[in-house]
């Protein structure tokens, strides 16, 4: 039908030459992106293990340490060298040029250093202190992860009401700056309900402080860094988290050692002291100093982290206030910042965010848009018309032609229920039926483009604040207006009931 025909590879008079030219571009890309990932990886694989190690395995004035400090620096060099000149690269540097991309960045790192690297030794606390099991420890931390999820929700919602973000970053790391100091207060007397409330306002800086950064950086990256920003941000968070571990981990396991050499009696088994079950077996006038011990060494885990997320909230004051795009509020009230925050960082291209983000938009309609979409093109169609002209379309694609039997097995719907609507089509000469099979006429495939172009102007008003010329905004903007008409997701599978 010629709507949805994909472009030639190679132009005429091109040949093979033009597809050894993209083969050999394509490659060459490929080659700077691996360069990119192993560079980053051996930095931050270096990194980690010497905030791991150091003063733990090796001292840290010893060869490895310092051999290994040297080498990922010079890879975290290379790596930026190497990105600089890449025609795609993994992490652009020209993002740092915005002042708001470095503070989203340096933020989502800071508070994932201080975040996950306090937090991780919350179940050690419940488990040697207060004698919890492993399952019980998990329970114990739902406070934690309640006050996460009310204020990371009550702020995306907040965020897509008024667009207003500044606040939320600042106050959450006041918050967290005194739910670590709460949290070094915790000793073997400290009761529940004290330990849940320390650990409840922890959750609640930190679920205010999570969904900003990728939220703004999402609203103020230009269309080709939407990928690489989001990703971006988010791997930065990961690698925050990663080297708070590894630093509150080596402080633990400095200062634990010596803290038990003093608590364990002479007769008991050093070892008891290093198992939460044999710890627990003990009669408690034996028990009592080793659990202590334990209290006494991560209060000061806790303590550190305080003034890692006190510089959170030096940061979050030079992050500026910029009007957000309604694709960028939509998403912090669909609560997306936050799950991007905590999801596995990937390398996803500025197309699969868009397509993220529209997703989005669609979702937060209150109605299915397609009676309006059609009413503003002017298609002579009823949303029923439209969706069974969508599905013949599909259905062409697959097997050459339409068979409503298939498709009411497809919808699981009865057979037939599609021959009415099917008659309609046909008598406004859209189909053709053969054998009780089913066609786009020229007519059908005309008005399928129609169809296509209005979901094209319908998504260019919901996207009207990117304000993009880019040619690849355009394309991307038309791969997703198509995709929402062959896939039908906008088109209500509900709707088949009226049919």
């Amino acid at each position: 039908m010629g709507v949805l025909r994909q472009p030639a590879v190679g132009r005429a008079g091109a040949g093979g030459g033009g597809v050894g030219a993209a083969g050999r571009a394509l490659g060459g890309e490929t080659a700077h992106r691996l360069r990119g990932i192993l560079l980053i990886a051996l930095a931050a694989t270096g990194l980690t293990l010497v905030t791991s190690w150091g003063g733990v395995e090796y001292e840290w004035a010893s060869p490895t340490i310092l051999w290994m400090t040297a080498g990922s620096v010079v890879a975290l060099v290379l790596f930026v060298l190497v990105e600089r000149r890449a025609p795609e690269p993994m992490l652009s540097m020209r993002l740092f040029r915005s002042r708001v991309f470095t503070v989203c960045s340096v933020l989502s790192f800071v508070v994932g250093f201080a975040m996950l690297g306090g937090v991780t030794f919350l179940p050690t606390y419940l488990q040697y202190v207060h004698g919890a099991s492993a399952t019980q420890s998990g329970l114990e931390m739902l406070p934690l992860v309640i006050g996460i999820l009310i204020a990371s929700i009550t702020t995306g919602n907040v965020i897509g009401k008024t667009g207003r973000y500044r606040v939320f970053p600042i106050v959450g790391s006041v918050f967290m700056v005194c739910g670590m100091l709460l949290l070094s207060l915790l000793d073997t007397d400290t009761a529940f309900w004290q330990a849940s409330t320390y650990m409840l306002g922890l959750g609640l800086g930190v679920g205010m402080c999570m969904p900003v950064p990728v939220v703004v950086v999402q609203s103020t990256s230009s269309y080709e860094d939407l990928g690489v920003a989001t990703s971006g941000v988010t791997f930065l968070h990961t690698m925050g988290s990663s080297f708070g571990v590894a630093v509150f981990g080596t402080i633990y396991a400095s200062r634990l050692p010596e803290h038990l050499a003093a608590a364990v009696p002479p007769g008991v088994d050093p070892r008891a002291a290093t198992n939460v079950q044999a710890l627990h077996a003990l009669p408690d006038a034996v028990k009592a100093p080793i659990t202590a011990a334990y209290a006494d060494t991560l209060q000061g885990v806790f303590l550190a982290a305080a003034p890692v997320a006190a510089v959170a909230f030096l940061v979050a004051l030079f992050l500026r206030e910029v009007p957000l795009r309604d694709t960028a509020r939509v998403a912090a009230s669909g609560n997306n910042g936050v799950g991007e925050s905590f999801a596995v960082p990937q390398s996803t291209g500025s197309s699969q965010e868009l397509e993220k983000l529209v997703a989005l938009i669609v979702s937060k309609e209150d109605r299915d848009p397609t009676p309006q979409v059609l009413a503003r093109a002017g298609l002579p169609l009823s949303h029923a018309q439209a969706w069974l002209l969508v599905k013949v379309f599909r259905q062409s694609v697959q097997h050459g032609e339409a068979d409503l039997e298939r498709l009411a097995q497809d919808a699981k719907v009865p057979a037939g229920i599609f021959e009415p609507t099917a008659r309609q089509l046909m008598t406004k000469g859209l189909l053709t039926e053969v054998g009780a099979r089913y066609r786009l006429t020229p007519e059908g495939s005309e008005t399928f483009t129609g169809l296509v172009g209005a979901w094209r102007a319908w998504l260019h008003d919901k996207l009207v604040d990117w304000r993009c010329d880019e040619p690849e905004f355009t394309e991307a903007v038309d791969r997703v207006a198509t995709d929402l008409i062959t896939t039908g997701r906008a088109l209500s599978e509900r709707q088949t009931a009226g049919v």
